[in-house]
């Protein structure tokens, strides 16, 4: 017996092309109003106003994810004097961190209702551009609040965030496989910058404090590397709750420079940096430990903190297909993305926090 729930032919073709074409825009769309998505997956951005350093990296299939560990110095270069030998040397990594896959998915739905109110090839085509519009904003919410939190969401189901690898305690808990407490080398920066004092504002406003405590930091991260002959790499991102996020651009404020447009008054900054690391405020750093009453900067390196995806199941659509018995007359689609967030190098990352602070 014939589906008198279903589409004709024509338009159900015209769906299932709109949604596939549309989903190979997905990922763009999500990381261009994602700030998350634009710095760890890639892809096209809205303003230009973070962009990663690098796409991530791709692995088909696999049990766990092995990352081999970044520490240490090569001593494969060496000085010799005429007519010496060179003995040549193979170097050997101390061993990779091992992480999980994670897997997300979403979908979208049409009900039988929907069909009978947009038979219409004009119809049909504004009903599904919404529902993708519906599930890019669904996907730059999930994306966002698992890139900032600790990986432990929806049961341990969520991707790791900056939470997991850049802790105000990094000294006891296990990450890929390590243990922090017995591996002194395997743990992020934290400092509490002005503990006692009293008022985080006081410490821009009043004086450079602030800005040598983000100092000592960048600096930490980019040249105190844990591990011998470690080189100088930059920070090229730090997370920002909101009072120092603001301090921050309050104290640039007389650098500003401005282009006159007739009866517009236009103050502020759409880019914030600090010796070219890119600032950007994360509303979800604003509570966590010690609750609104610290200011916390996380400060990281793409070249050491990124993820891994499967290409196969990056924003993969998966066309409209019946939901069965319980109900015949409704279609679903769903779109996956499968990877993980990975670090090979953890003390290329810090935690800053003002504690007297209040958000």
């Amino acid at each position: 017996m014939a589906n008198t729930y279903a589409w004709d032919n024509e338009i159900a073709s015209t769906t299932k092309d709109i949604f596939l074409m549309t989903t190979k825009k997905l990922a763009d769309n999500v990381t261009k109003y994602s700030p998350f998505a634009n710095i760890f997956l890639g892809g096209k951005t809205g303003d230009g106003k973070l962009v990663a350093r690098r796409k991530p990296k791709r692995q088909i299939g696999g049990k766990q994810l092995l990352v081999p560990l970044r520490y240490g110095h090569s001593a494969t270069v060496q000085t010799v004097g005429e007519g010496e030998t060179v003995q040549p040397v193979k170097i050997k990594g101390i061993g990779h961190a091992t992480f999980n896959w994670k897997y997300a998915i979403g979908h979208t739905v049409i009900t039988w209702q929907d069909k009978q109110q947009n038979s219409g090839a004009a119809q049909v085509v504004s009903m599904v551009n919404d529902l993708m519009d519906d599930l890019k904003t669904a996907f730059v919410e999930k994306i966002d609040t698992m890139l900032v939190s600790d990986g432990t969401g929806n049961g341990g189901k969520d991707m790791l965030g900056l939470a997991a690898f850049i802790e105000r305690d990094p000294t006891s808990s296990t990450l890929g496989g390590i243990s922090k407490a017995n591996n002194t080398w395997w743990r992020n920066w934290y400092w509490n910058a002005i503990p006692g004092a009293s008022s985080f504002n006081s410490a821009f406003a009043t004086s450079n404090q602030g800005l040598k405590d983000m100092l000592y930091m960048w600096l930490a991260c980019g040249y105190k590397s844990k591990g011998a002959g470690s080189s100088f790499e930059k920070p090229d991102f730090c997370a920002c709750s909101l009072n120092n996020y603001a301090a921050y651009e309050i104290i640039a404020r007389d650098l500003k420079r401005y282009n006159e447009i007739a009866g517009e008054a236009n103050l502020g900054f759409d880019t914030l940096k600090f010796k070219n690391t890119k600032l950007f405020y994360v509303p979800a750093l604003d509570d966590g430990p010690n609750g609104s009453n610290v200011s916390k900067q996380m400060w990281f390196n793409t070249k050491h903190l990124y993820m891994i995806i499967d290409p196969n199941y990056y924003f993969k659509g998966i066309p409209w297909e019946n939901l069965g018995k319980n109900q015949p007359m409704d279609d679903v689609a769903y779109t996956t993305l499968v990877g993980q967030m990975v670090c090979d190098n953890l003390s290329r990352l810090g935690y800053l926090e003002w504690t007297s602070d209040t958000n």
